[in-house]
């Protein structure tokens, strides 16, 4: 049976310590990409994230927020599975980035070579780090016109994404988040802060455009193996600029106006690889109105990794006969 697969990649606040263990203990293939990149993460800040992330000191339910180390651990442990599929044979029809997954979807679509790509997910959580001001994101369950009838916009907090008919993201400063969480819940809507530092997808990121761009302009763009289809922009494209680049952290998502227009374009197979698995609900709900697809994912907020693994695999093998 012929069939059409989307691979989507998810971004910042999801991530745990421990994700993707038994994965890297089980799977010597994705364990190769994971320790040659995370070799050049420590060349540059001194940090082998397996050792971080699989410490025995460390438990799944302690926050992983430090943008230094989640940003590169984010990158990696996606693309690494993904590299290991595709030296199986996989091949993905159509690369889905939300956020800093759009960094993950041009490195395997060929657009940059993935040293690159992680050398800019280093130095982006560098500049934020060193330049801006402490903020954050909350997820908010519910439609976003609540917050359009709010019309605080720029007043601390910015509407981050549109995740679909009933959910969106907002990102600004503490105080912000925190008088919006309160406007919003008293309206019924449920907050979820997330573990991140700072607002992406917001004018608070700003101050770090310059010096990411003109670091953007040094790589080397090319012309991909495989479109991707970028959740900033809703645009699907085989190569990006500096600026895309940018976009990627910087515009707010619009991840339901990219899932409409896949609706249309009857993608029929999306895979997961997001950190805990966290993109597969947004995936069913942009199809509450349509057919809904096959959605299955590498990873899960609680392990058992290798066993979602092998069931994706099975379910794979089973859709191609």
């Amino acid at each position: 049976m012929s069939c059409t697969t989307a691979w989507v990649f998810g971004g910042q606040g999801s991530q745990t310590y421990g994700m993707g263990a038994e994965l890297y203990e089980k799977m010597p293939s994705f364990r190769k990409h994971m320790n040659t990149l995370s070799e050049e993460v420590a060349d540059r800040i001194g940090v082998f994230l397996p050792e971080l992330l699989y410490s025995s000191e460390r438990r799944r339910s302690e926050l992983f927020k430090r943008t230094l180390h989640t940003h590169p651990a984010i990158f990696i442990l996606q693309y690494s599975i993904g590299a290991a599929l595709i030296e199986e044979g996989e091949k993905p029809d159509l690369l889905l980035g939300y956020s800093l997954g759009e960094f993950v979807a041009a490195a395997l679509s060929g657009m940059l070579p993935v040293k690159e790509v992680l050398d800019c997910v280093i130095l982006q959580a560098e500049l934020l780090e060193n330049s801006c001001e402490p903020g954050g994101m909350t997820a908010f369950l519910g439609s976003v016109n609540h917050w359009e009838d709010l019309n605080i916009e720029g007043d601390g907090v910015w509407l981050a994404g549109v995740n679909h008919a009933k959910h969106f993201a907002v990102s600004g400063t503490l105080d912000g988040l925190k008088h919006t969480e309160k406007l919003l819940s008293a309206q019924g809507l449920t907050p979820c802060r997330l573990p991140v530092e700072f607002a992406f997808h917001s004018p608070m990121i700003e101050i770090t455009k310059t010096p990411f761009i003109e670091a953007a302009h040094r790589l080397s763009f090319a012309k991909g193996h495989t479109d991707v289809f970028f959740s900033s922009t809703v645009s699907r494209c085989n190569t990006i600029s500096p600026d895309g680049i940018w976009h990627t952290t910087r515009n707010p998502v619009r991840f339901q106006e990219t899932m409409e227009t896949l609706i249309a374009e009857k993608e029929q197979v999306y895979l997961d690889f997001s950190p805990a698995g966290s993109m597969t609900n947004l995936i069913r709900y942009g199809f509450q109105n349509s057919t809904p697809p096959s959605i299955y994912k590498f990873f899960c907020p609680f392990g058992h990794d290798f066993a979602e693994l092998q069931k994706t695999k099975e379910a794979l093998a089973r859709i191609r006969r």
